[in-house]
Order: C-alpha cells, then structure tokens, then sequence
C-alpha cells in the first residue's frame, strides 16, 4: 500500500463545528480486470461491512470479452439501511442527428437510504454518462443529466438529501455540468474554490488527455461538505492506469455532515 499515490483529506473552511458526518466515495474501476482472476477478493467488501447494489448495462461491452458486465454499483456500510433500489435507464435520448429517440446503454443506479444514527433519509445516486467526445455526445449527456434530475426532482423539492456520484463525461464549462449546478442547483463537493485539474489522466495512441468529468453532486441546501480527498499532483510518465494506481480515473471521497 506504501507504494500507492499518497492521499490526503483536505478539511474546508468553515465556521461552524463539525457535525457527525459521513464519507462518499466516487470511484470509476475502469482498469481493474485482474480482479476478475482473484475471486478470493469477492468479499473483500463485505467483510468491512458493506452490502452492494448493482445494475448492469443493458449492453455491456465488457461481453465481448468475458462474461461479466460493467455498469453503476453502490456499496453502503452498515450504518445504513437501504429501503429502495431504483434502476433509470436513459433509453429516450435524441441524438441531434437523427431527431429520433434511441436506446441508450448508460443508466443509474438510485438507492433510498436511511441513516441508523441519525434516522435521517439519505438518497444515493450512481452513474456514467455517454462518452463520446463530440457535439452529439454532449447533447446526450445533458438529456441523460436532465432525466436523472427530473427523476430526483420530487425529493429534491422536498428537501430531501440526496447525493449523485459518477462518471459524467463533461468537463465543468460544459452544458451538462451547466445542467446539474445551474438548471438543478446541485453542487459539486469539489468545486471549493475550483474544480481539480484533473479526474482521469492517460496516455492513448497519439494523444495525452487530461480532464476533469468525475464528479460528487449534492443538495447544498440540506448537506454540507466537510472535507475532500485531494488529487495527486505528480504521476508517473506512462499516466494512468500505472503501478501506482489501478484506473485511469482517480477516486472522489468527500466527507458530508447534516445542515
């Protein structure tokens, strides 16, 4: 573990004390194949007393090549109990081109939480967005980000907590990022002062990229941040994934307390 990057949590400056909070975790195992050969790490998880939650891909790629799907997962402590388990499926998306709805294979995984400390409600959402780099893909991923809001939007309005955590695909001037914080009024638990330098980082034929698309979105108006795990600043040539560490997306984690 001595040979990981090193990781620290950054407290945010605040001035009111602390509450009992709770960690959220972000994390896209894009490059976490060997897992699949040591099925003794299977319950790695629920031997620190987590349950998890999945739902596949519709599509998974990953059948090409093996018999296992990727797709959103949530693992919760015990700490919680889930109440509900709610599959959305962007499968209505208009890609401009075509004017003419078309299954999509990105989804969400949403779980209704409640908190055994506290006895407060806590809504978990996971997803990924399109990935296609271009002005379709944009435009698919803010429908994608409007329809997970809209499926939120009743708790929201409620103000029920709810935190949204994934893989959008869009950097933070983008429309869909536009979507989520302006258009919903979710905030980003990193964007205090400013969003990282970058989320994933890797090297592919011909080109180096650099950006920043992962995100922790919640409702400021019943969560506060406490503190957030920084970046690392210096990676390896090669870039990510490396021996360093095993995705090309680097880890979220952000501390949340009650408002």
């Amino acid at each position: 573990m001595s040979d990981l990057h090193p990781r620290r949590l950054v407290a945010l400056p605040t001035e009111e004390p602390p509450l009992p909070y709770f960690t959220i975790m972000q994390f896209n195992v894009l490059a976490d194949g060997l897992s699949g050969l040591r099925h003794d790490l299977g319950g790695f998880l629920a031997l620190h007393g987590y349950t998890g939650h999945f739902a596949p891909k519709p599509a998974s790629p990953c059948l090409q090549v093996s018999d296992r799907r990727d797709g959103c997962a949530i693992f919760i402590a015990s700490r919680f109990t889930a109440l509900t388990h709610d599959v959305l499926s962007y499968e209505c998306c208009v890609p401009p081109s075509s004017g003419t709805p078309e299954r999509q294979n990105q989804l969400a995984l949403v779980l209704e939480l409640r908190d055994e400390i506290s006895g407060r409600p806590l809504t978990v959402a996971c997803t990924h967005l399109k990935a296609a780099k271009d002005a379709a893909g944009e435009d698919i991923r803010q429908q994608e980000a409007s329809m997970l809001c809209s499926h939120l939007a009743s708790k929201q309005a409620a103000g029920h907590p709810i935190v949204i955590c994934g893989d959008f695909n869009a950097v933070p001037s983008s429309p869909t990022y536009a979507t989520m914080v302006k258009a919903h009024a979710y905030t980003s638990a990193y964007c205090l002062p400013n969003e990282p330098e970058y989320t994933t980082w890797k090297v592919r034929p011909g080109k180096e990229s650099k950006h920043t698309i992962d995100y922790i979105f919640f409702t400021g108006e019943t969560l506060r941040t406490v503190a957030v795990a920084d970046i690392p600043i210096e990676i390896e040539e090669c870039r990510l994934p490396s021996y360093k560490y095993p995705s090309d997306h680097v880890a979220l984690v952000a501390e949340f307390c009650w408002k």
